[in-house]
């Protein structure tokens, strides 16, 4: 039987809802022994998230709980305080919620808040969404044009990939400790993930004063790179991320002039062009038959159709 990377790793979990749960799920995953510690009664909040549920516990909260061994403790109390002290002292990594003094220099120690631990937002409450509309997300979704409303991701992207942030972290910190035998106090925080999530959007702000826009499924720098309708009504996904990809779906479709043609020619052509004539002609009016997408014509080609989680 294979040696998972993190067994022998015990991670003490006072983390709730989605974010820092995540990351502990992850380390989870890679064979980490998660204790999760919730209050009595109150409990995690994601617990609460319903519908749906099944055998009366919250969907939300098994996807983001897996692998773990919940342990009920009320840390109003002075003994369960002390409990968590011993608990802690035997832990390799603490994430949220527990103060560093007295325990043991090897701790990893995790912090997943709002905006990070000083500043005048240090003690205001972090959601997905909320770091979603601060930090500019909300800014760049929602269809193309005109006064539309933003459109909030199908998942908490936020939440997750600080989950992300912090499992990586985590795992550098077990190497820092491996070569020096400190632990480390990780910060981490929805708003600077937000923030670093923007990447492109960013960039293209800071270096050439482009702001960002909602866009729908198109991309402002990659065409085509977006969804577009079939003859019956459904649609399929296009992303043509480089001038041999689009060359290729342009033969594949029997529409070879385009990869000749100057305005499609190379990526930097095409969305200039995209912005003065709209969409593609190469999938024009639902030029592209459904059984396109699905009958495998163009099996290797950069185009699917939009699916359900169902499928």
């Amino acid at each position: 039987m294979t040696t998972s990377a993190l067994s022998g790793i015990r991670i003490l979990d006072f983390s709730r809802v989605v974010a820092a749960p995540f990351a502990s799920m992850i380390l989870s995953d890679l064979g980490a022994e998660v204790w999760k510690i919730e209050r009595p009664g109150v409990s995690d909040d994601s617990r609460l998230f319903t519908p749906p549920e099944i055998n009366g516990q919250s969907c939300y909260t098994l996807g983001l709980n897996r692998n773990k061994k919940s342990i009920a403790m009320n840390l109003a109390h002075p003994e369960a305080q002390n409990l968590a002290q011993k608990l802690a002292n035997k832990a390799d990594i603490v994430i949220e919620n527990f103060k560093t003094a007295q325990l043991n220099p090897g701790l990893i120690y995790c912090s997943i808040t709002g905006y990070g631990p000083e500043g005048p937002c240090a003690n205001d409450p972090g959601y997905d969404v909320i770091a979603a509309a601060v930090g500019g997300f909300l800014g760049i979704t929602g269809l193309k044009g005109g006064d539309q409303e933003p459109v909030k991701a199908g998942v908490a992207v936020t939440d997750l990939a600080i989950g992300l942030y912090a499992h990586g972290a985590i795992l550098a910190a077990l190497f820092h400790r491996i070569k020096t035998g400190k632990g480390q106090h990780i910060n981490c925080n929805l708003f600077s993930t937000q923030l670093a999530m923007l990447t492109n959007i960013a960039s293209n702000f800071l270096n050439a004063g482009i702001e960002g826009r909602p866009l729908g499924t198109e991309h402002e720098s990659i065409v085509p790179y977006q969804a577009f309708r079939t003859k019956d009504n459904r649609f399929f996904v296009v992303g043509a991320g480089n001038d041999q990809k689009f060359k290729k779906l342009c033969e594949k479709m029997d529409f070879p002039e385009l990869c000749h043609s100057s305005d499609y020619k190379t990526n930097a052509d095409r969305p200039i062009t995209h912005q003065q004539y709209g969409t593609v002609k190469v999938v024009d009016g639902g030029v592209i038959a459904p059984k396109s997408v699905d009958g495998g014509s163009i099996i290797l080609l950069p185009v699917v159709a939009i699916k359900t989680v169902e499928g």
